[in-house]
């Protein structure tokens, strides 16, 4: 499930904040479903999941119903002008938090049944986001950054 859920936040946000979006300024130029050590363009967007809970055993099951899975959503922005690239980033989360508030990527209610076991997304939340900088780039570009924290709660049938 994890993969499955990481494939429709990359694809959705790719429609969403990229070539081909309704918008026509600040466009991510890289959509992954992984973040790597070394970015290569200006205006990057990975997607990871980092740790995955398991919590609220119902009476007589010996298995969690529900799990927690952790989503942590990069922006990173590089730009010689440190305010120009803040703004870059406060655009791009912004765009972010609109495709997740009005569901555009159908992430709730994302099922996926494997081996005879069911799991269904039944919420998400955006429970909190970190702004930063981003070191060790070339000479003359500044790293703006902001890791978007999700949280989605699945619930799993045997």
């Amino acid at each position: 499930m994890r993969n499955y859920i990481l494939t429709n936040i990359k694809d959705g946000l790719e429609n969403e904040i990229s070539d081909g979006s309704v918008y026509s300024d600040t466009l991510v130029e890289e959509v992954s479903n992984r973040i790597p050590e070394r970015v290569t363009v200006n205006y990057f967007t990975g997607i990871a999941i980092t740790n995955v809970q398991s919590f609220d055993r119902e009476i007589g099951k010996k298995y969690p119903v529900r799990r927690n899975y952790n989503c942590i959503i990069a922006v990173l922005v590089k730009n010689g002008d440190f305010n120009a690239g803040q703004n870059e980033v406060d655009i791009i989360g912004n765009r972010i938090f609109k495709y997740f508030a009005i569901d555009k990527g159908a992430l709730n209610g994302l099922s996926l049944t494997r081996d005879g076991v069911k799991e269904t997304v039944i919420t998400y939340v955006i429970d909190s986001v970190t702004y930063g900088d981003a070191g060790d780039l070339k000479v003359g570009q500044l790293g703006n950054a902001c890791l978007i924290n999700l949280s989605i709660i699945t619930e799993v049938i045997i």
